[in-house]
């Protein structure tokens, strides 16, 4: 079960990843 708060912190670390590429 995935939560709204967890989709947006999965959707930042993803963000944060590909800026860091």
């Amino acid at each position: 079960h995935v939560t709204a708060e967890g989709m947006t912190l999965v959707k930042q670390a993803e963000d944060a990843a590909s800026t860091k590429k």
